[in-house]
């Protein structure tokens, strides 16, 4: 089974939380020597959005993706939404009073959450026995993860090499 239409097929937990570690720590290589500045300028990665904003971004679809996996493992139906551009920015709102150091703490600390929702399932849930949208639980956690962090790649790299 693949975990998804748009993530590689991995072979065990260990693997995936590999891919997860190595996905944020190249993600938080991009902005490791920026300064404070510019990491809260706007535009940044995008024109609505710091490179805080996109890390604050990402932190709380990674916590959302572990609420619904959590949903789907006690037989509850999980929350679909197409209202993204409204989430992101009610997102946006709600971490913009955080710091950048608060910002980048969380960054840190939210990585064993992560790690830790994935040891709270086994390797038969993450890859079909659990599914979320007629595909694996698994899906729900790449493309909330490693695969989430590739999608924004690209605009944080280029907005870093602009600098």
């Amino acid at each position: 089974p693949n975990m998804s239409e748009e993530h590689p097929i991995p072979s065990s937990k260990d693997e995936i939380k590999q891919w997860i570690r190595a996905g944020r720590a190249a993600f938080a290589a991009h902005w490791a020597d920026l300064s404070k500045a510019q990491m809260l300028a706007v535009p940044g990665p995008t024109p609505e959005w710091s490179v805080k904003d996109l890390i604050a971004h990402i932190i709380w679809w990674e916590n959302f993706s572990i609420s619904r996996m959590l949903l789907i493992a006690v037989g509850r139906e999980a929350p679909v939404f197409t209202e993204w551009d409204a989430i992101n920015e009610r997102v946006r709102r709600v971490y913009e009073t955080m710091s950048l150091e608060q910002m980048l703490a969380y960054w840190d600390h939210n990585e064993n959450a992560v790690l830790a929702a994935v040891d709270g399932f086994t390797f038969e849930e993450l890859m079909g026995e659990l599914e979320y949208r007629g595909g694996p639980l698994g899906g729900l956690l790449a493309g909330n993860t490693f695969g989430h962090y590739q999608k924004h790649e690209a605009d944080l790299k280029s907005y870093c090499e602009s600098l």
